[in-house]
């Protein structure tokens, strides 16, 4: 679980000169990473056996439900930022499709209905 949760790929251990030392912005996620981890993990613990259940964790699977909760909040993160990415980025003039030139005609690429 460790291995999934905390792998560094190449570009996440190489420092801005390539070394194999982490840069300082790759540390620090990690260590905010870990942090999170430790906070949600701790403040879940104090909870009594009974206020788990009501939330649907068990005290015995309480590491493996927040590093689910972690890893589904950080699928949910790269989702928005590709999200964003396109709608910052101005469309390209080859994958427009032409609008219709009069209400209720289509458009020359879309095939009628059957």
């Amino acid at each position: 679980m460790f291995d999934r949760l905390f792998r560094t790929d190449r570009t996440a251990t190489t420092g801005d000169a390539g070394d194999r030392a982490p840069g300082l912005r790759a540390r620090y996620e990690s260590w905010r990473f870990e942090r999170d981890i430790a906070a949600i993990m701790s403040a879940l613990d104090r909870l009594s056996d009974r206020r788990l259940a009501l939330i649907g964790v068990r005290r015995d699977e309480l590491f493996e439900a927040v590093s689910t909760l972690m890893l589904e909040a950080e699928q949910r993160r790269a989702i928005g930022r590709e999200v964003l990415d396109l709608l910052a980025s101005p469309p390209r003039t080859g994958e427009e499709t032409p609008a219709p030139s009069a209400p209720g005609e289509r458009a020359p690429d879309v095939p009628a209905a059957a």
